[in-house]
């Protein structure tokens, strides 16, 4: 008798230990993740769409876009495999061109409230080097490097990190931090923000530079030589202050000036309600 409990014990024991790796195992069901391959051409065109999570791009040296795609949910068993089921990554190619889409479950009732919100989808990229970037997303974290093409971003809150790229750059934002480090600015530099903080350090400004801000905070670093045609316009809260010495041109306004940085050269026109604009030598 004492030796069946014994075993009745051990067995109660095993079971309780399998069904804790059960547990973690469902745990563990919350994430799923996957590669996807695509052919694009070197200076061929890359659009990507991911509401939220991640979207992280580097450029490599091959004629092929590889995606590995994360997608996870933190919530209840039920939700989190409806969610995970309901979530689908598109990929399209075209004519030089490739697209990344990450279409996310449709609102609806008690769905809405509770569980939509929950899960996310994180996009590490790589592209050929030579590529022309189009991205799209509500307020995924986007990190871009190694890209000699032109770049394009519509967010709303996506904090933006960029990254040793050649070629023009546009970013329309609302709110959140943009950052640029060992930029080679070909063709035009936009940005568009609300409200905020944006660091660049850049070569140059290339063909030339807009910012256009309600009360975000610019600092713009550029090499000592830089030869800039400078415009700056804002209300008395906004600021200006700059490195580099300006050779007054005049006014446009009441709160509007017009200036030159050796010389002058490429236009960088900054136009801001409340905001302020910093010019530092690299």
């Amino acid at each position: 008798m004492e030796r069946l409990n014994r075993v009745s014990l051990l067995t109660a024991l095993l079971a309780l230990v399998l069904l804790s790796a059960k547990s973690a195992a469902g745990q563990d069901s919350g994430q799923e993740r996957f590669q996807h391959s695509l052919s694009l051409p070197s200076g061929g065109r890359l659009r990507v769409e991911n509401y939220k999570g991640k979207i992280h791009i580097e450029g490599w040296d091959r004629e092929e876009v590889t995606v590995d795609v994360y997608k996870r949910f933190e919530g209840r068993s039920i939700a989190r495999a409806r969610w995970l089921n309901e979530t689908r990554v598109e990929f399209h190619t075209g004519i030089n061109s490739a697209r990344i889409k990450v279409e996310y479950p449709k609102h609806d009732g008690f769905w809405r409230f509770h569980d939509h919100d929950n899960g996310e989808v994180e996009l590490i990229i790589r592209a050929p080097r030579r590529v022309n970037l189009e991205v799209d997303g509500y307020k995924p974290e986007m990190k871009i490097s190694s890209i000699e093409g032109d770049i394009r971003i519509d967010s709303y809150k996506s904090p933006i990190d960029i990254q040793s790229t050649t070629g023009a750059i546009r970013i329309d934002t609302y709110k959140e931090t943009i950052k640029m480090r060992d930029v080679q600015i070909q063709g035009h530099l936009s940005v568009k923000i609300y409200k905020g903080e944006v660091d660049i350090d850049a070569a140059g400004i290339g063909s030339g530079a807009t910012f256009d801000t309600y009360k975000a905070d610019v600092v713009l670093r550029l090499p000592e030589s830089a030869q800039i045609s400078l415009e700056v316009s804002g209300n008395r809260r906004a600021n200006f202050e700059s490195d580099f010495p300006v050779t007054m041109a005049g006014r446009l306004g009441r709160d509007e000036i017009r200036g030159a940085i050796n010389g002058g050269g490429p236009r960088l026109r900054f136009e801001t309600y409340s905001g302020s604009l910093v010019l530092r030598r690299r």
